[in-house]
């Protein structure tokens, strides 16, 4: 049925960006966790990179202001 295949697609995505966001913010956590940056820079380039994720998936959301 079509309607199984677009669920099955629809979902793989939904993990394909949940999978890809942790590993985000994981790497940003571990690099600020060894001193290669500045908390504020970490979290601001983190969410930039959310943001740029979700806006390339055609999830709507708004920006954050940096830190």
């Amino acid at each position: 049925d079509h309607r199984d295949l677009h669920v099955r697609s629809r979902r793989q995505r939904q993990m394909c960006i949940r999978d890809r966001s942790t590993a985000i913010t994981n790497l940003y956590l571990n690099s600020i966790a060894a001193g290669e940056m500045s908390i504020e820079e970490g979290l601001n380039a983190a969410a930039d990179e959310l943001y740029n994720l979700l806006n390339k998936a055609g999830k709507k959301t708004s920006k954050l202001p940096p830190l």
